[in-house]
């Protein structure tokens, strides 16, 4: 949460290199510290495996794996959610510096942004997470993402009053009522994500948490990536607004698929808990 925002103050006061410089130095000290300071991930013997008892198969085959509504369920939602994540992400800083956007060129206004973001989805998950014990967490996710999707589509619509303070020497250019609109985003998450996760660890236990992992982080990554592109597509045919609504509307529609999906794979996750 706080990297953006680091980020964005070095490109002000430093120029964008240094933005990238302190990048590589703190990938690098965490490879370090990770090295020296984690214990080593040494798998258990196999007479200690059978005394835990039984457990998911380890060694599912992808397509197998794949064939499951429950993984489609959950990847499937992983890459469209990411597709609108990404979309929106790579594009805000073009949207607040250039002038076919807000037009402030403060990369700290997009720091704070992106910050503020996942900074108040973090603070509230310790308390949002209780409501994924206690509630549906299908319903959950709806709500939760379902707002940050608007949000997110809304970012282009709300009133772009600038307000310019004096920070660091220099002039910060913010845009209140477009921060307004991402910190609802970061709300909606923080009551999505925490039943999210309750849901593929739920998964996890049927076909393997390494296994569910993978093709999640697989469905996230391709999600990203494909959001910036097409966010580039959509930026050159429609303009810079247009990006913000390709990704609340891409936010929609994985939730959609979602609901369809789990559906499908009730059977499969009660059979689950039933084990």
């Amino acid at each position: 949460g706080t990297g953006p925002l680091f980020g964005g103050a070095l490109r002000d006061l430093f120029g964008t290199g240094s933005a990238f410089g302190a990048m590589a130095v703190m990938l690098g000290g965490t490879a370090f510290v990770t090295l020296l300071l984690l214990p080593r991930d040494r798998p258990e013997p196999a007479t200690q495996q059978r005394q835990a008892g039984p457990g998911p198969d380890p060694a599912v085959p992808f397509r197998t794996l794949i064939r499951r509504p429950a993984v489609q369920a959950s990847t499937l939602f992983v890459l469209l959610t990411s597709l609108g994540f990404g979309t929106a992400s790579s594009w805000l800083a073009v949207y607040v510096i250039s002038e076919e956007g807000l037009g402030t060129d403060s990369a700290l206004f997009v720091g704070i942004l992106l910050s503020s973001r996942s900074l108040i989805t973090a603070v509230l998950q310790p308390y949002t997470g209780g409501l994924a014990d206690r509630m549906d967490r299908v319903m959950l996710v709806v709500v939760g993402l379902g707002v940050a999707g608007v949000a997110q589509f809304m970012v282009p619509l709300v009133p772009h009053n600038l307000i310019r303070t004096d920070l660091f020497g220099d002039v910060l250019v913010m845009a209140p009522w477009v921060l307004a609109a991402l910190l609802v985003a970061g709300l909606a998450e923080s009551l999505a994500f925490p039943s999210q996760q309750a849901i593929f660890v739920q998964i996890g236990r049927k076909v393997g948490m390494a296994s569910i992992m993978g093709v999640n982080s697989m469905g996230s990554s391709a999600g990203f990536l494909t959001g910036s592109l097409l966010g580039a597509v959509v930026k050159t045919q429609f303009g810079i607004a247009s990006v913000f609504y390709f990704a609340g509307a891409s936010t929609v529609v994985g939730l959609v698929v979602f609901v369809i999906l789990m559906r499908r794979a009730a059977e499969d996750l009660a059979g689950d808990a039933q084990g």
